[in-house]
């Protein structure tokens, strides 16, 4: 069998759907052989953060052909790694060979997306299943199958059933590392699970995802065909855990399923259309229609959002087709704050459409600083039309190690790759080049020899790897033909999205940026305004921080605060005014109109004090030194009455600092609150403390969680009372200048 083309391998790359997997820092490989289900493309789900992230290697094609069974989910399920770096495929994967990614490229179009639902229909949502039809009758699982042999626990959790798929949720707990090997020493387990009805007949396969922990606990979703409505009974089998050595781990485990219909109470949220594409993205490449992002459906959760649709680009040069996305879309809020998002790994999503690629972004968290910007400036493509050919000549008795310098570069269009050195591997060869962007990967051929297998790898430093392995490795002179290309188009492509309920970042308490006049100078202007704001609620406002001022394209000017004197005699009665009154000096005549100026940060105090009041007593707290530094969780109470956001205090802990002490107190809330002061006056003891006091807050970027510190010299009571009456509030004010 030939090596697959790119399409190909990405075909087959969609089925492995791996949760937890950094592919920026890993090998993925993938095999030749085609899946015989017929299976629909699917998603691979990166880890939610940059951080502590899962580390996943997929099977190289000699692995593969080591198994004992062709399953066409073989790489869907992981293998913890006894090392601490993080997880593995159960088979581990080409670790002698520490490449970005293979085929990252292309493999990107899985990474967010993955069966297909026609539109038209009303959908809903179940968390952990995926989109199902509102109405349509649905079964589940009357009760959870567990099993545990050999201190290995097996747990078939959780089933749903609809009338276009079946998906199967199972756990598997306490997993020696013993029992996981090399496929170079061993053929591993690869069997998939089956879903066996009592006539005999067994469910297609379609999705498989799997997560793991550094304690061993997996958990699985599989993905079948659905069971005729009238069968309420089957047979769940495991015939072996996958990526086990044989006869290390129990095999043969059978799980009766018994299934019921849903019970009414069976919350399925609301899946809402979008029924207008967005608008074409402003920026994009020359040779591009404007296209890109298409956002059609939005599911709340309690947690946050999930956004799907397409991205579908054509007319690429040289006739390529996009793969996938180059990098992960990244997400940020009005103020240019990342936004913690990742692929909705319970969503099956394909497209039949060339050039189309199915997303989904599961964003976290509802306080926002709305909109929210979701952009990619990088995708994958391919062509077949770009080719090229070199020859090596390796003798009639290669031996493996041997290596051969090359030292060849090739043209391929406007692009560049440097055929290195040629190795032979003793079942074929390596070839080693050095590519120029964009050029990502390439796709061998032997004239004259046909290899059943191959493996690749690249990464972001242009170095490519590809590998070709035959049954009899062809000899003396080889003629390379390159008969792929993969290459990154870069472009800017993106969409802002807020939910219809929310406010704009411009909205927050009525707060207006106002720019009164201009006073011309030789060498600049001076701008001069004013703050003012619409909500009762607030008693004054006041800027935070330094405006800032941009021109038409973005770029920063430079601005400064002018002093007292030159404000007094450009506003004379700013002292008299409501609004706060501004005014800066613009350097320099020589920027593209319109200015924009810019605050983002406001200090709010409120017109009436927001209070609360906590009772540690039945704590045993008391105000002494056994007790610094306690900590008292509170659950979740709000601060009511608090204008456009929603605070909670979860935590106190008491604190002494040499002759202070007091409170910190923890609340949970959005980004837009960047502060506030806690003053603790209600509570002091009169006549106590010099009136010394220490009051500040910040905003935990690491827990995500408003930390805010009152402490006095003074004595206190029980209960406590909190008086909150200033705020530091985030939001992107803006005033337009049209120049002069």
């Amino acid at each position: 069998m030939s090596p697959l083309t790119p399409r190909q391998l990405l075909d087959l790359a969609a089925q492995q759907q791996v949760e937890g997997i950094d592919l920026v820092s890993r090998i993925v490989s993938l095999t030749p052989t085609p899946s015989p289900t017929g299976r629909e493309e699917n998603a691979l789900t990166p880890a939610p953060s940059p951080t502590g992230r899962g580390e996943v290697d997929s099977l190289s094609l000699r692995e593969r052909a080591r198994v004992r069974d062709n399953s066409p989910a073989l790489a869907e399920v992981l293998t913890p790694d006894p090392s601490p770096t993080g997880l593995r495929t159960w088979v581990q994967g080409l670790r002698a060979k520490p490449a970005l990614i293979v085929l990252l490229l292309f493999l990107a179009l899985a990474l967010i997306s993955g069966a297909a639902y026609a539109l038209g229909r009303s959908l809903g949502y179940l968390p952990g299943i995926g989109l199902v039809e509102q109405g349509s009758p649905l079964r589940v699982l009357a009760e959870p199958v567990s099993q545990t042999r050999d201190g290995i626990t097996l747990t078939v959790r959780e089933a749903v059933l609809t009338s276009e798929r079946t998906v199967i949720l199972m756990t598997i707990e306490n997993l020696p590392w013993r029992i996981f090997g090399d496929p170079e020493d061993s053929p591993l387990c690869a069997a998939d699970p089956q879903v066996r009805l009592p006539n005999g007949d067994t469910l297609t396969i379609t999705a498989g995802r799997a997560s793991a922990n550094a304690e061993g606990r997996w958990e699985l979703r599989w993905t079948y065909g659905p069971i005729p409505p009238q069968v309420n009974q089957a047979d769940f089998l495991v015939s072996c855990i996958q990526g086990a050595l044989p006869d290390k781990a129990p095999e043969d485990w059978l799980f009766k399923l018994r299934f019921v219909p849903a019970p009414p109470d069976l919350t399925v949220m609301p899946v809402q259309e979008v029924p207008t594409p967005l608008p074409a993205t402003p920026s994009q490449p020359e040779h591009q229609t404007p296209e890109g992002w298409r956002l059609e459906k939005v599911i709340e959760t309690e947690t946050g959002y999930i956004l799907v649709g397409t991205f579908h680009l054509s007319h690429l040069p040289y006739n390529a087709m996009v793969l996938g996305f180059s990098e992960w879309p990244s997400i940020i809020d009005a103020f240019g704050n990342p936004v913690p998002a990742r692929p909705a790994s319970d969503l099956d999503l394909s497209s039949s459409v060339p050039g189309e690629i199915p997303w989904s972004l599961e964003i976290e968290g509802k306080q926002h600083a709305w909109p929210l910007t979701i952009r990619v400036q990088g995708v994958d493509a391919q062509t077949t039309e770009l080719s090229a050919q070199f020859s090596v000549d390796v003798g009639e008795r290669p031996q493996p190690g041997q290596e051969w310098a090359i030292g060849k570069t090739i043209q391929l269009g406007e692009m560049q790759v440097e055929v290195q050195r040629v190795r032979f591997s003793g079942r074929g060869y390596e070839f080693e080049m050095k590519a120029s962007d964009p050029l990502r990967h390439v796709e061998l051929a032997i004239e004259g020899a046909t290899a059943h297998s191959g493996y690749g790898s690249s990464d972001d430093q242009g170095n490519v790897q590809v590998g070709l392995e035959f049954e009899t490795p062809p000899t003396g002179q080889l003629q390379v033909r390159i008969s792929g290309v993969l290459f990154r188009l870069q472009g800017d492509w993106s969409f802002q999205w807020m939910p219809e309920d929310a406010q704009g970042r411009q909205s927050l308490f009525g707060i207006r940026l106002v720019l009164d006049k201009t006073v011309e100078l030789e060498d600049g202007y001076i701008l001069v305004g004013h703050l003012e704001w619409e909500d009762e609620r607030i008693q004054l406002a006041s800027t935070d921080a330094h405006l800032f001022a941009t021109d038409a394209k973005g770029n920063r000017l430079p601005l400064e605060i002018v002093s007292f004197d030159v404000l007094s005699q450009l506003a004379p009665n700013f002292s008299n005014s409501r609004w706060e009154t501004w005014a800066y000096r613009l350097a320099g005549k020589d920027f593209l109109p319109p200015v924009t100026l810019h605050l983002q940060r406001v200090n709010v105090m409120l017109t009436s004090p927001l209070s609360l009041t906590i009772d540690l007593q039945p704590q045993g707290f008391a105000f002494d030194e056994a007790h610094s530094g306690a900590s008292y969780e509170l659950g979740s109470i709000p601060l009511e009455g608090l204008p456009a956001f929603q605070a909670r205090l979860v935590r106190v802990t008491y604190v002494r600092q040499q002759d202070l002490h007091g409170f910190e107190f923890t609340f949970e809330t959005g980004p837009r609150l960047a502060g506030l002061t806690v003053q603790l006056t209600p509570s002091l003891i009169a006549g106590t403390g010099q009136g010394r006091s220490l009051i500040e807050s910040s905003f935990d970027e690491l827990s995500g969680f408003l930390i805010a510190r009152s402490l006095t010299d003074a004595e206190m009571n029980l209960p406590l009372t909190l008086e909150i009456s200033d705020l530091q509030v985030q939001g992107d004010w803006t005033v337009e200048w049209g120049g002069q």
